[in-house]
C-alpha cells in the first residue's frame, strides 16, 4: 500500500540507499471534538524511511512510500503468546516441585512472565536497525 509523506531530514546517506526522516501529514485526522486529548490520533507524525527512488530527495519533497510486509499474527504471537506460555510452565513446574506453595509459584510465574516480556522487547530493539523494516520511498511526487 502506497502512502504519501514529507521529507523532513536527511539523517544518513548509503549505498544501498538514503535513510531520512519522513513527516506524515493526516489532514483527514480527528481533532475537532472534545475528546481529541484522548483519542490518540495525532495529526502528524514523523518516522524513518529508506530512499528506494532513483531521484536525490531534498527537504521538504513530497514522496510515496511502501511499508513492509510484516507479519501481525507472528507479531502477536511472540508479544502476548511467548510470554503467557512462560508464565503457565513455571507455574506448573513450581506447583509440580513445591505443592505446598501457591503463592510462590504464581509470584515466580509473574516475575518470569514480565521478564520474558522485557527480553522481547529488548530483542526487537536491539534488531530494529534492520533496513527490512523501514518503510521504502518508492517515487517523489513532487518537490
Amino acid at each position: 500500500m502506497l502512502e504519501q509523506a514529507v521529507v523532513e531530514k536527511i539523517i544518513e546517506k548509503r549505498k544501498s540507499g538514503d535513510l531520512v526522516l519522513l513527516k506524515k501529514l493526516r489532514p483527514d485526522a480527528c481533532g475537532h471534538c472534545n475528546g481529541k486529548i484522548l483519542c490518540g490520533v495525532k495529526e502528524n507524525f514523523t518516522f524513518r524511511a529508506i530512499n528506494h527512488s532513483s531521484s536525490v530527495l531534498k527537504e521538504g519533497d513530497l514522496v510515496k512510500y511502501l511499508l513492509p510486509n510484516i507479519s501481525v499474527i507472528k507479531l502477536s504471537f511472540m508479544v502476548y503468546s511467548i510470554p503467557l506460555l512462560v508464565f503457565l510452565v513455571i507455574i506448573l513446574m513450581f506447583s509440580w516441585l513445591y505443592p505446598n506453595h501457591e503463592l510462590f509459584s504464581v509470584l515466580i510465574g509473574v516475575i518470569a512472565m514480565f521478564l520474558s516480556f522485557f527480553l522481547i522487547g529488548w530483542f526487537d530493539r536491539k534488531n530494529k536497525s534492520s533496513d527490512r523494516r523501514l518503510p521504502k520511498i518508492q517515487e517523489i511526487i513532487n518537490r
